[in-house]
């Protein structure tokens, strides 16, 4: 949309963002940086085995602080986090999951 194109281009978005790049740090300064780097590397990865959905008794409300207990778990051990959905209508996860992990950490049989 036209009105979105030219925020980053308003002057008063230059001043703040110029503002924030000379006075303030990251959050977390590199670790998230560092961390993200390693989803392209496979060098350290968390694989975390889970259910898809079962009758409507879950739903991402109910699983939210599970996926940030994971994520955060990931950053503070230096590991990439993939979440492997089992019992899923649809074979992508598996595909993604076997063509991306190294075999010589992730034997790709998960129980199944």
């Amino acid at each position: 949309p036209p009105l979105v194109a030219g925020f980053w281009s308003s002057p008063t978005v230059l001043r703040d963002m110029e503002r924030f790049t000379r006075t303030c740090q990251p959050l977390m300064g590199t670790a998230i940086d560092t961390w993200l780097a390693l989803y392209d590397s496979h060098e350290r990865v968390l694989t975390v085995e889970a259910a898809c959905l079962t009758g409507g008794q879950n739903g991402l409300g109910n699983i939210l602080g599970d996926f940030l207990a994971w994520f955060v778990w990931g950053i503070a051990t230096r590991r990439a986090v993939y979440i492997r959905w089992s019992d899923c209508p649809d074979e992508d996860n598996d595909h993604y999951l076997n063509s991306n992990a190294s075999t010589s950490s992730y034997d790709g049989g998960g129980g199944n």
